[in-house]
């Protein structure tokens, strides 16, 4: 079921354009990435989304209601988490948690106390007393035992450290196989390669990929040097660089193939990282 319509959303911050003619869906029991260069819009895009900011000449519908209207009953199912939150600075976390469950029928407290057994947060301290991480931390353990169906998450996996990133992104995976969805922000591309199913890409303002993983791998072969045998020239080849053993590594659209090629294909194929590289550094024709 298509949970999120979105159509030629369009978003400008005074004179300054920040996302131009995005059009997707957005489906039930999926996990999205949302990749783009720093500036390119994924965040703008995430805020118009969930409400944060208003959009401008475009239409979305969340859950059939059309953005911007109120959402009433559904505002329960949603929970949105961003690197720039924050509770009032002197408010115990125990309190603000305490106040915090009775907003929603769903709030699962045994989930909750079952997350922080894992991540130890003091909820004795006061919020202004957490680390930055720690704050972060916080508000994924909250939204996550609200049990939303549709849970945004902006650029916040920077401020975790590995362990803990590992931790929630297998618990936010978690929520897409019980139906849920998960909408995701990240620089961190190779960590969230196993639970992303589908992605969506982003240069310069605009919407340059969305689908499934899977298909936009088919877009690419990888391609390395064989011992001392370089891969034949042709310009569509698109360098990865130097791999851990010293050898040319590439990415090339199988229509540029030629059998030449064919012997020096590395079977293992492009990890998430390579193909964004490709994406925001290459010529690549989304057809």
């Amino acid at each position: 079921m298509t949970i999120i319509k979105a159509l030629n959303i369009y978003k400008r911050y005074w004179q300054n354009l920040v996302i131009e003619n995005a059009s997707f869906n957005i489906e039930e029991g999926r996990f999205y990435t949302v990749l783009g260069l720093n500036g390119s819009g994924k965040s703008t895009l995430l805020n118009v989304l969930s409400g944060r900011v208003t959009k401008d000449k475009s239409e979305a519908e969340i859950f059939g209601v059309p953005l911007g209207e109120d959402l009433k009953e559904k505002r329960s199912q949603i929970a949105y988490v961003s690197e720039n939150m924050s509770i009032g600075l002197g408010l115990n976390v125990k309190t603000f948690i305490e106040t915090y469950a009775t907003q929603f029928d769903d709030w699962d407290q045994e989930y909750f106390e079952y997350l922080n057994n894992h991540r130890k947060l003091d909820l004795s301290k006061k919020f202004n007393d957490y680390s930055r991480g720690q704050k972060m931390q916080l508000f994924l353990l909250v939204a996550l035992a609200q049990k939303p169906k549709l849970l945004f998450v902006d650029e916040i996996t920077s401020v975790l450290d590995y362990k803990a990133r590992a931790f929630f992104l297998t618990e936010m995976a978690k929520i897409t196989k019980s139906g849920g969805t998960v909408v995701l922000t990240t620089n961190i591309i190779t960590e969230v390669h196993k639970e992303t199913t589908d992605l969506i890409i982003i240069k310069d303002k605009r919407l340059l990929y969305q689908g499934k993983k899977s298909e936009l791998f088919k877009s690419f072969i990888k391609l390395k040097d064989q011992d001392t045998k370089p891969v034949p020239h042709h310009p569509a080849l698109f360098s990865l660089g130097l791999d851990g053993l010293e050898q040319n590594n590439y990415l090339i659209e199988p229509r540029y193939l030629s059998e030449s090629m064919k012997a020096f294909i590395d079977h293992s194929g492009p990890n998430l990282g390579e193909v964004f590289i490709f994406l925001t550094e290459g010529e690549f024709a989304n057809e």
